[in-house]
């Protein structure tokens, strides 16, 4: 039997074996949640359901150079949401996932650290309620491994660049095309087939924080993201199925701004904003054949976004626990470069489809007992789109969810 190991993999290995292993120190971290509430997906509402969180991490420093991190996070959330895994909005009951990873943290020299990682995660999403998990459609897994650089320039203030290698695999995913082309015999013939969703990506990124006018922070990240489908072949003009296959590209850029004011009693008074642009590029087309209409470059998008928040914290009685709060509300506006408009009967428009949202929430969390929070969060989300053709996914909706639980952090 054969194997092999990444390059981060044996970076990992190299840093382990140099360290003195007949002791080292651990530092234990766990943080749980549970929470149970309800959602409306609009005018329906949902029964009350629950959402669940773990992690588990633990420290274990080896020598003054080297420290191991291996982590487990795992989540259940029982309330509908909305996910964009195939080109459009499919709409889910239910999912479940649960990750594992290990990573090092190598000090390469002074304010230099070098942190390399490889992860594991498996996610279950269920579209109706009566299908067994493991049996979802969507359902994939992400293995992969990472590594990055980071430089303290300014204590606190960090340069860091790194590089995540990941492999999406939907193992159930196999569709017919008159199953895609559901009751009105459109097809949507490079969805068609096994594994045609399975990708391999590769993300450059890089990101900086630092100090700004009026004694604010700033963080500023930028991405580059390259994947390639091995198995989705290129729909060309005449409908048919390429040689070629799928290669999208996406660039990503994403600034943030926090102005922290310290008020009397210890509060802490944090309000900010945020941008943030990504536009994806790909050679994959689109043809209906219902309406005999090729749609180049179905896929490519531009996504700009807003978003504003503040939040307040302050310490209870003795200072040991705090209760803190946050207002939040952000906008996101997509626009397809060459997907045209449809109405409600399937028939196309003159214009491009766009997709904007709004969302907004409020959290509230109370220290009651050392370790121990009780937490409360509702949030509110409206989609809308001049695309009204709806028969293969959502583009227009709202839904609203509220949720009070408790969590512990050690």
């Amino acid at each position: 039997m054969a194997f092999s190991v990444s390059k981060t993999g044996c970076f990992m290995l190299a840093a382990l074996a140099a360290a003195p292993l007949s002791a080292y120190e651990t530092v234990p971290y766990y943080k749980a949640s549970l929470a149970g509430g309800q959602h409306f997906f609009e005018t329906s509402a949902g029964s009350l359901s629950g959402n669940a969180s773990l992690t588990a991490a633990a420290s274990m420093k080896f020598s003054p150079i080297f420290t191991l991190i291996p982590m487990y996070s795992g989540r259940y959330q029982g309330s509908k949401q909305v996910a964009d895994l195939a080109g459009g909005g499919t709409l889910f009951q239910a999912l479940m996932d649960h990750k594992a990873s290990i990573k090092g943290v190598y000090s390469a020299g002074p304010g230099l650290t070098i942190k390399p990682e490889l992860a594991f995660k498996r996610e279950y999403l269920k579209e109706t309620r009566d299908e067994a998990w493991g049996d979802g459609l969507f359902d994939y897994t992400r293995p992969g491994a990472s590594i990055e650089a980071e430089y303290l320039y300014s204590d606190p203030f960090t340069l860091r660049a790194g590089y995540d290698l990941y492999n999406l695999r939907f193992h159930n995913y196999t569709s017919l095309e008159s199953q895609i082309g559901a009751a009105d015999g459109s097809l949507a013939r490079e969805l068609a087939g096994d594994h045609v969703l399975n990708s391999l990506n590769g993300n450059f990124y890089a990101a900086a924080n630092g100090k700004m006018p009026w004694d604010s922070i700033g963080d500023l990240t930028v991405s580059y993201t390259g994947r390639t489908y091995g198995k989705q072949r290129v729909v060309d003009e005449a409908g048919q199925l390429a040689a070629k296959t799928r290669k999208d590209s996406v660039a990503a850029a994403g600034f943030g701004w926090r102005f922290p004011g310290k008020l009397s009693g210890g509060r802490l008074l944090v309000p900010g904003l945020s941008l943030s642009y990504a536009a994806n590029r790909s050679n994959q087309n689109n043809y209906d054949t219902q309406n005999t209409k090729f749609i180049k470059n179905y896929y490519g998008y531009a996504r700009a976004g807003a978003g504003l928040f503040v939040s307040l914290r302050a310490p209870l009685e003795g200072g040991k626990r705090f209760w803190e709060t946050r207002l939040g509300a952000d906008w996101t506006r997509t626009d397809y470069d060459k997907r045209l408009v449809q109405d409600a009967t399937g028939l196309y428009k003159t214009g491009k489809v766009y997709i904007s949202a709004i969302t907004s929430s409020a959290d509230l969390s109370y220290g009651i007992a050392k370790n121990f929070k009780l937490n409360a969060s509702m949030q509110y989300g409206r989609q809308s789109s001049n695309m009204k053709y709806e028969k293969l996914y959502r583009y227009t909706f709202s839904m609203f969810s509220y949720l009070l639980g408790f969590s512990y952090e050690y």
